[in-house]
């Protein structure tokens, strides 16, 4: 599988835009948005990544299994936008992957 970074990010960034509509300002539209896919990144602005930032709120594992062949089926990904990697981190840590895996501050999975 060969996968453009930028066609993907590009294609983020479209999936976060059409989201933004559906935002009023509780977690429920995000929950929503987190259920209807196996793997959700946040996008934001941020100048140290050329502009444009990334983080995986749900489904890093999926991903993973997905990169190793394991994953059956197609995978259903999406994005939100969110101000910074700070509100990024929290989208994970509260409602995406780090709701159900506690987790160390570097990110290491604690089993």
């Amino acid at each position: 599988m060969n996968i453009n970074f930028n066609e993907m990010l590009r294609s983020l960034v479209d999936a976060a835009n059409r989201h933004e509509a559906l935002m009023d300002g509780t977690t429920g539209p995000v929950q929503a948005i987190l259920e209807s896919a196996d793997v959700v990144w946040a996008v934001f602005s941020d100048p140290m990544e050329e502009g444009l930032g990334n983080l995986i709120i749900k489904g890093a594992f999926v991903l993973e299994e997905a990169a190793l062949g394991r994953w059956a089926g197609p995978l259903r990904c999406t994005a939100i936008k969110t101000i910074d990697r700070a509100m990024a981190i929290a989208a994970r840590d509260v409602l995406g992957d780090g709701a159900s895996c506690p987790a160390t501050s570097s990110g290491e999975v604690l089993n």
